[in-house]
């Protein structure tokens, strides 16, 4: 047996692998399908940590599967967190989909879109007014292009965002 032992030891200091997927659930957003077909999933996933045997419990990786949009051109960039690379939303991207979120969250857009009631976006609104500090209107690039990913997040959605017109009725 102390030989299985040292064996396992010295497996466990040469295996890479630190992590091992468990479960994973997906569930429908929203459970019966969306009104416009615009269905998402959410992905629960359980990771175990093959350093800590017999520990459970470790919080479950969720990950938002939205719904196919168009991007602009340069709307994913390249990261690299720690050495890892990850490809991610570009900022401008990011401010144009929260206008697009903020704009059909108004109550004066909600009977347009057949949507019910639902509290302000208030959050995109907050989250543009960051992004504005750290990039002001004067920057006329960076506006244009979130301007321009606005509009493809609009065209997606199949929402009407082309001014004021979009608001009157028909």
């Amino acid at each position: 047996m102390p030989h299985y032992v040292a064996f396992r030891r010295h497996f466990e200091r040469q295996n890479p692998v630190k992590y091992r997927l468990g479960r994973v659930k997906v569930d429908r957003q929203p459970p019966k399908g969306h009104q416009r077909g615009w269905d998402a999933f959410i992905l629960r996933i359980e990771v175990q940590d093959n350093s800590k045997e017999g520990v459970f419990g470790l919080p479950m990786l969720e990950i938002e599967v939205a719904v196919p949009e168009t991007l602009g051109p340069d709307a994913v960039e390249a990261l690299a967190g720690q050495g890892i690379p990850a490809k991610v939303y570009a900022l401008h991207r990011i401010a144009g989909e929260k206008l697009r979120a903020y704009l059909t969250s108004l109550p004066a857009y909600r009977p347009k879109m057949q949507g019910g009631d639902r509290e302000f976006r208030v959050k995109d609104l907050h989250d543009n007014a960051r992004i504005l500090r750290a990039l002001p209107v004067s920057d006329a690039r960076f506006w244009n292009d979130a301007g321009h990913e606005f509009l493809l997040a609009c065209q997606s959605r199949l929402v009407d965002c082309r001014g004021l017109e979009s608001f009157m009725e028909n």
